[in-house]
């Protein structure tokens, strides 16, 4: 019965008293970028994690229409509309020669967008810069990480408003 009670609380706090699928607002932003090496297929497999009412205000924002992410009246080119955003804030120099990722798909998480991008031709990274400025046209305290796993080892770096560019190496 205790543990009954304080799994309630726990969860009363956590959601702060919402049960809903998507809370009202939340007071941090961050997005998480994670970059896969791939040494079977030589690319780089690249999944974002995005607070979807973000991205939702950031592409309407930008002359977007309202996307709905997620729900039954979701725009049907919701995912051509999420593409074009991230091409237009995400950049990548691979091993220096200029990348362009591949969109493969997206995937609504309760209140999380994630998105797969793919980078392919990639052979063996010896460096990885990334040009991240997913968010910062709405949020002046936007965080985005970044973490690049390959080779069995994991390199992070923070990226934010005025510093958009960071470069790892393998």
């Amino acid at each position: 019965m205790r543990f009954q009670f304080l799994m309630l609380l726990a969860m009363f706090m956590l959601f702060g008293g919402r049960l809903a699928a998507r809370p009202l607002r939340h007071d941090f932003h961050v997005s998480i970028m994670t970059v896969d090496c791939n040494a079977e297929t030589g690319s780089l497999e690249i999944t974002l994690k995005i607070f979807t009412d973000d991205l939702e205000k950031s592409i309407l924002k930008l002359g977007g229409p309202k996307l709905e992410v997620g729900s039954e009246t979701e725009d049907k080119e919701t995912d051509d509309f999420i593409s074009q955003y991230l091409q237009n804030r995400l950049a990548f120099e691979v091993n220096g020669n200029e990348a362009h990722p591949e969109w493969v798909g997206k995937e609504v998480e309760m209140d999380a967008t994630w998105c797969y991008i793919e980078i392919k031709n990639v052979g063996q990274l010896k460096q990885l810069k990334v040009t991240n400025r997913i968010l910062l046209e709405i949020f002046a305290d936007q965080s985005n990480l970044v973490h690049v796993n390959c080779d069995g080892k994991t390199k992070s770096i923070y990226l934010r408003k005025g510093s958009t560019q960071d470069l790892v190496e393998f």
